[in-house]
């Protein structure tokens, strides 16, 4: 993925109605989501900074609750809901299976 659809993907993230800034959230410019923290700079999330990564996933089984299994392994992911599958083979990225997850969610 280049970076302008890599940038496209976290901005989508954001425009989620599902989406909020959790702590530990990482923004594009590098700083850190304390809770009170204002980001000074930055707009969007790095999706793909680890942390803000692992908050995505969290922000997803919120959404969804029990109604949905994320799983990732070497080269391959898998997001399932009641009603959707995304993986390996439609997606580009997990990162961009978990956007296509939270922008579903009701």
């Amino acid at each position: 993925m280049n970076k302008e659809a890599a940038v496209e993907l976290c901005k989508r993230a954001l425009a989620c109605k599902h989406w909020r800034w959790i702590i530990g959230c990482v923004n594009e410019v590098g700083e850190c989501y304390a809770g009170d923290h204002l980001f000074y700079l930055g707009t969007y999330p790095d999706i793909f900074q680890p942390a803000t990564l692992g908050c995505l996933v969290v922000l997803v089984q919120e959404a969804y609750g029990d109604k949905v299994v994320i799983s990732q392994g070497n080269g391959w992911w898998s997001v399932e809901t009641d009603h959707y599958r995304w993986d390996d083979d439609n997606t580009t990225s997990f990162q961009e299976a978990l956007v296509k997850t939270l922008e579903a969610a009701k």
